[in-house]
């Protein structure tokens, strides 16, 4: 499918090939109809409220008694019936938010753009560059691409700085984010201006890749202007395209159409960013360490045992373990096949016969000075001791020779920047995933490109084991960037958490994706975390 690129003085530039599977679709009615309902109902914030007869103040009293009075019984002036009662089946605060499947979305922004463009109403320009910061500038190009006075929606990547300034008084001209694609907006407007920058973000979020990937137009510079191709010379003049009329193709051809054409030539598909798709730090799987099995006691009041005690995490299979006296090696016991120690449970060793554990020989006698037992594994390797003969019978026992497990510590990089947030409120999310509360005194939030995008925390701030804090883009909140407001959805914006000491614990990139197509309000998506 051929369209034409324009520049800003209505003069055709070059032709492209646009992919049919976006561009040339046949528009599915019913699921535009449904995302536009869709976009509307997740708009509403669902806040209004009426008060019942619980809520309404007064009528704690019955207005006069049940019977004799010739009237109908009441027991309470503000029951619905009465003036300034309560409200019956009235509304109450609720969620109308809908959920639809992503490749619905897609679906019917493609179809709204294919109508579009078979109606005449896409136009494709070269760029704003040249654009001077003042309306009667705007307004002059507006009528060299034959728009006018109709309705305009203009697609920005967010570096067209004279655009916004040239077109800010214009009540028929909105400007929207490449990354959003509004359905409601582009079937509100008359026509649907893209810059050669946007049509690349919307190939992006469209094309085969699935929307997570980056596609390089040639002639068309996504990123630094070096890697653009140099396959299509581009002409001098900046272009601006029209989308001719051309005929609907249906919808198995547009399926076997090549992702992009002559002109728009795909480039290979990069990885998905690693750190796009990083799941939260999730704690190291749990080891068998034998030093964790110790003879944790001795016992001769009543009946004489060894008693062994597992401090690991997991099962330890005893086959083949012995426990000794370690003056004298027949007195021993050797752990059957197939013994288990569950974690943190305890198994005993009998010094007395006619018991399932016990020693082989002859009783020790256990509280002989000098008396030591000993625990070997299976490869014979000196696994614990324990010195018997070092108290004598009726003294408080000695403590176990076990080695305990290391105190718990709050680690700084298991605080992540988590998500960040900008439907109702722009805010940016940290988690603390220590089981550890965690001080923040010092450490700071911070736009990695802008480093007056900040915010410190103030003394005695502290991230509670597992839970979340909110820093705010927006002034007006307890906690909140310390200049102007940050534009978090540009390209290539990155927060970054630094510790007090000035070490970056974690980013997150923002402008490494785009949001779901046709989801105007909704932002989510997993940062990077290092």
């Amino acid at each position: 499918m051929q369209a034409t690129i324009y520049n800003l003085a209505g003069e055709e530039v070059e032709k492209i090939e646009l992919d049919e599977a976006i561009f040339g679709i046949e528009p599915n009615h019913a699921v535009i109809h449904q995302a536009v309902l869709r976009q509307q109902a997740n708009a509403r914030r669902g806040t209004h409220d009426t008060k019942t007869r619980a809520d309404v103040s007064g009528g704690g009293k019955k207005p006069w008694r049940q019977k004799g009075t010739g009237r109908a019984r009441q027991g309470s002036n503000r029951s619905p019936q009465w003036r300034h009662g309560g409200v019956v089946f009235g509304p109450h605060p609720r969620s109308y938010e809908k959920d639809m499947p992503r490749k619905m979305r897609r679906l019917a922004i493609r179809g709204v753009l294919s109508g579009k463009m078979t109606d005449g109403q896409l136009v494709l320009v070269d760029s704003f560059d040249t654009l001077e910061p003042r309306t009667k500038s705007m307004v002059d190009a507006l009528t060299s691409l034959q728009i006018g006075d109709k309705k305009a929606l203009i697609f920005t990547t967010g570096t067209e700085g004279n655009l916004r300034l040239a077109a800010g008084n214009l009540p028929n001209v909105k400007m929207q984010s490449a990354h959003l694609l509004s359905i409601e907006d582009m079937l509100n407007h008359d026509v649907v201006v893209l810059p050669k920058a946007s049509l690349d973000v919307v190939v992006s979020i469209l094309g085969n890749t699935g929307g997570r990937t980056k596609l390089t137009l040639r002639g068309v510079t996504a990123k630094p202007a070096a890697k653009a191709s140099a396959a299509a010379p581009a002409k001098k003049a900046a272009p601006v395209a029209k989308a001719t009329p051309v005929e609907k193709a249906p919808v198995e051809a547009a399926k076997k159409a090549a992702p992009a054409v002559s002109t728009v030539e795909a480039a290979p598909a990069e990885a998905k960013p690693e750190a796009a798709k990083r799941k939260p730090a999730t704690k190291a799987p749990a080891t068998i360490i034998a030093g964790n099995v110790v003879i944790s006691n001795v016992h001769y009041k009543d009946e004489e045992y060894v008693e062994l005690r597992n401090d690991n995490d997991l099962p330890v299979d005893l086959t083949g373990w012995i426990v000794r006296d370690k003056n004298d090696a027949d007195q021993a016991f050797t752990f059957s096949e197939g013994t288990e120690l569950k974690p943190g449970s305890t198994t005993k060793v009998f010094t007395a016969p006619g018991h399932k554990q016990s020693f082989e020989s002859k009783r020790p006698i256990w509280n002989d000075k000098g008396d030591v037992a000993e625990l070997l594994s299976a490869d014979g390797k000196v696994v614990s001791t324990f010195a018997y003969g070092s108290y004598a019978e009726g003294e408080a026992a000695p403590a176990a020779a076990s080695k305990s497990k290391p105190a718990a510590v709050a680690r700084p990089e298991k605080v992540v920047i988590s998500t960040v947030h900008y439907k109702d409120e722009e805010y940016v999310e940290l988690r603390n995933d220590n089981d550890l509360s965690i001080d923040l005194t010092g450490w700071v939030l911070r736009d990695k490109n802008d480093a007056d995008q900040a915010f410190t925390f103030s003394e005695g701030t502290e991230l509670r084991g597992g839970g979340t804090t909110k820093v705010f883009t927006a002034p007006g909140h307890k906690q909140s960037f310390e200049s102007k407001r940050p534009i978090w959805n540009d390209k290539g914006d990155v927060a970054e958490l630094l510790s007090a000491n000035g070490k970056v614990i974690s980013t997150f990139a923002y402008g490494s994706y785009a949001e779901d197509a046709g989801d105007s309000e909704t932002t989510n998506g997993e940062g990077s975390k290092k």
